[in-house]
Formats: structure tokens, C-alpha cells, sequence
């Protein structure tokens, strides 16, 4: 049966989730409700609602909130064309646009009117055209107005305020940047342990799903163990010598090309994944290594173990049990010693 993926919301959602695993103390989310419907917009943007609750900052690009999820947020930044409209608190941005004579009826809720305040009116008429962009220019002019309320933007204002203290506020404002920084460049949040059962859990999850990848390897090993079996026939004299080096020779070889064949294939696939996962701070690449070789170990032995009991029987080695354990056992071996070098 055809087994279901995951859907477009359901992607979305679980690459916020997977940046939320490192436990960053400032997230960024570009449209992070976009191709959601409005119960999953807002869980998203609740579960936002609980991490800034829990003392992290949360910076999200969002189009045409819900009312509901937009009074979630504490403060908004409103951007259209490129120029500021508006910076501020949510809670004050009803009253902010009536103030400039843009007022709200009851009915409508915030975040619909503060779009419609902001947009231009396109396919309308010259008036409405008109007016639309002189509201605009009016509510821009506002914000920029306010903005410079905010901040100080000439160097005399600067030095009035260094004088009175502002070189402690500075040094403390840089501490807590440097304090930001540091707790972003910090190390997984989970031990190594930890980090090394949950990543052999997806790894084994990734050989189980590739069937038709071990199909390949078996079959593969079934076939060079017949055709090498049919090219040797080992006697028990000394003639023998030279094609039991050959043969021991080939097996090495082919066991190597298995090795080699199997991280050229799944490491490049995996190194943008990975690269990402480890610079956010998920996992260290040791426990990722390490757990990348050892579920690939069985798989290894078994194609391993199907190789030596069809080519040891055809090339007549020896028929005892003990010495077939003891090949088997040293073919399997020097493919792990493989693996773990490459």
C-alpha cells in the first residue's frame, strides 16, 4: 500500500519544530502560518505565544493574520511598499490609526483594518487610487515622524546622553548582545548519549525504508558470489597457493567497493541536511557518525554472511564449521574496520 507523506502545513510546521530543538534563544519565522488553515495558523502562533512566554524572542514575518492571532503578538512592525507604517505595541495600533483620522468600526477586527489602512486600492478609479496612496504617504510620514521620537539621529543628542551615563548603558547593552550570542553558539542541549539514541532511531528508520537499496546489495552479493565461485575451483596442494591469494584479494577488493559505494551514496545526500542540523546547535558529528555506521552494521553483516556461504562451498575451502565461522567472522569484521575508516 502506498504509504502517505507529509502534507504542505505539516512540512512547515515540522521545520519550526526542528529549529525549536536546539532551544534558541531568538527565532526567526518567514511567514510561518502561510499555507495553513486558520486552526493551524493559530496553534502555530500560540505555541510562539508560549515560547516568548518562557523568555525567548520571537521575530515572525506574518500575512493577514487571524484577529485571534494577531493578538498574540506584543509588537508589530508594519511595512508596506518597503517604507515603515508603522512600530509599536498591537495593543496600541487601533487607536494609533485613529488618531491619524484612519478610525475603526466595532465589527471590524484590528488586523483586517490596519491592512486595509496600509493597502493600495487596486483596479479602482483615479479617486480611490488617489486616495489610497495619499493615506499612505500619510500614515508613512507618521511613522517616520515617530521614529525619530524613538531614536537619536545627530551626534550632539548623542554626546547630551553620554554624559549622563549613556557609556554604562552601552556596555550593558553589549553585554547582553554578547550574552545572546554566546547562548546561540552554544552546545546541544541533550547529552551525547541522548543525541546518539535519537539519531541510530532515524538512521535504522532510513535502512528499513530503503528496501529497494538492500535488494540491490543482496542481489549483488549473491551474483559476485557465483561468479567468483565458478572462476575458482581451490584445491589442497601447493599449486593452490597463488589462486587462494587471488581469491582472498578479489573478496577484500569487493568488500572495500561495498563500503566505499555505500558512504558516496548516502553521506553527499545527507551533508545539507546534516550541515544544518549541526549548526543549529541539534546534534555534534561524532554521535551522527557513529550512528550512521552502526545501523548500516547489520545490513553489512548479512550481505556479508550470504556472500561467504555461496562462494565458500564453490571454491572448495575447507568443509569445516569452525573454519567457515572463522571466515565469515573476518569478512565481516574487515567491512566494519571499513566503515568506520571511510
Amino acid at each position: 500500500a502506498k504509504v502517505r507523506g507529509l502534507s504542505g502545513g505539516e512540512r512547515k510546521r515540522l521545520s519550526i519544530a526542528t529549529e525549536m530543538i536546539s532551544g534558541a534563544p531568538l527565532i526567526f519565522l518567514d511567514e510561518p502560518t502561510s499555507g495553513l488553515d486558520s486552526f493551524q495558523a493559530t496553534q502555530v502562533i500560540e505555541t510562539l505565544r508560549t515560547l516568548a512566554n518562557q523568555g525567548k524572542t520571537v521575530v515572525a514575518v506574518i500575512h493577514q493574520p487571524s484577529q485571534h492571532a494577531f493578538q498574540l503578538f506584543d509588537d508589530l512592525l508594519l511595512i508596506s511598499e518597503g517604507r515603515q507604517m508603522y512600530f509599536g505595541g498591537v495593543s496600541e495600533v487601533r487607536q494609533y490609526m485613529t488618531d491619524l483620522g484612519y478610525g475603526c468600526e466595532t465589527e471590524v477586527g484590528t488586523a483586517e483594518h490596519v491592512l486595509d489602512c496600509v493597502s493600495r486600492a487596486v483596479g479602482a478609479d483615479a479617486e480611490a487610487d488617489r486616495s489610497s496612496t495619499e493615506r499612505i504617504e500619510n500614515i508613512a510620514t507618521a511613522a517616520t515622524k515617530h521614529a525619530r521620537e524613538m531614536v537619536v539621529f545627530n551626534d550632539e543628542d548623542e554626546t547630551d546622553v553620554a554624559d549622563v551615563g549613556d557609556s554604562s548603558g552601552k556596555k550593558s547593552c553589549k553585554n547582553n548582545l554578547k550574552h545572546i550570542v554566546n547562548r546561540s553558539a552554544a552546545h546541544p542541549g541533550t547529552n551525547i548519549f541522548r543525541q546518539f539514541k535519537l539519531l541510530m532511531g532515524r538512521s535504522v528508520q532510513e535502512v528499513l525504508r530503503g528496501k529497494t537499496a538492500t535488494i540491490i546489495k543482496i542481489v549483488q552479493q549473491v551474483t559476485l558470489g557465483a561468479i567468483y565461485g565458478g572462476i575458482y575451483t581451490l584445491g589442497d596442494n601447493q599449486a593452490s597457493i597463488m589462486d587462494r591469494f587471488g581469491l582472498l584479494s578479489l573478496i577484500i577488493i569487493g568488500a572495500t567497493n561495498m563500503a566505499m559505494a555505500a558512504t558516496i551514496r548516502s553521506f553527499p545526500k545527507e551533508k545539507a541536511i546534516v550541515s544544518g542540523e549541526v549548526a543549529s546547535g541539534m546534534y555534534r558529528t561524532f554521535p551522527y557518525f557513529i550512528s550512521k555506521a552502526v545501523s548500516e552494521f547489520p545490513l553489512i553483516g548479512l550481505c556479508n554472511a550470504i556472500f561467504g556461504a555461496i562462494i565458500y562451498p564453490l571454491v572448495g575451502l575447507q568443509k569445516v564449521i569452525c573454519c567457515f565461522a572463522f571466515f565469515i567472522d573476518l569478512q565481516i569484521e574487515q567491512c566494519f574496520t571499513i566503515e568506520l575508516e571511510l
